[in-house]
């Protein structure tokens, strides 16, 4: 039997509509959005928090998901996808420091199984001008992109 190969669209607007479903009771199994990235592939979650603020009013958003499909560019300067945090970050960076020892943190480490010697900061560039970046963890042995929040760098 032949493998049907979706489009990037394709596989997120069914991972959006799972994420609705998980978060309206109707499937118990969390979302994940698998993303091919010239580095590396990742399967990316959407924590609940974050994911409402998301549905809440996708149009804000839009750009921030067609950037996952670029995946994990690492370091790689003016490209959209998903890239590590630094100290330069400002706001992100302090936010992810806190989270990283934080309950909420505990808690992401547990539900999504990551590995804290494996996991760094990440956030989710796509050249928004409001500066805005979805943020989270990155388990790198796992290839698992937990994002969780939601800010910029002022």
């Amino acid at each position: 039997m032949e493998e049907i190969k979706l489009s990037f669209e394709e596989k997120l607007e069914a991972f959006l509509g799972n994420l609705r479903d998980y978060l309206d009771g109707r499937v118990s199994g969390t979302p994940v959005l698998n993303v091919d990235g010239s580095n590396m592939s990742a399967d990316v979650y959407v924590d609940d928090d974050l994911a409402k603020e998301v549905l809440s009013d996708m149009n804000v958003y839009r750009k921030h998901f067609n950037a996952l499909r670029h995946g994990y560019i690492s370091d790689s300067k003016g490209k959209n996808g998903i890239r590590d945090v630094h100290i330069n970050d400002g706001r992100i960076y302090r936010l992810t420091n806190t989270a990283w020892t934080s309950a909420k943190g505990k808690k992401l480490f547990q539900k999504y199984c990551l590995m804290p010697e494996a996991t760094c900061a990440v956030k989710v560039v796509a050249h928004d001008p409001s500066l805005r970046r979805l943020y989270g963890f990155m388990d790198t042995k796992q290839s698992r992109v937990v994002l969780f929040g939601v800010d910029n760098y002022k």
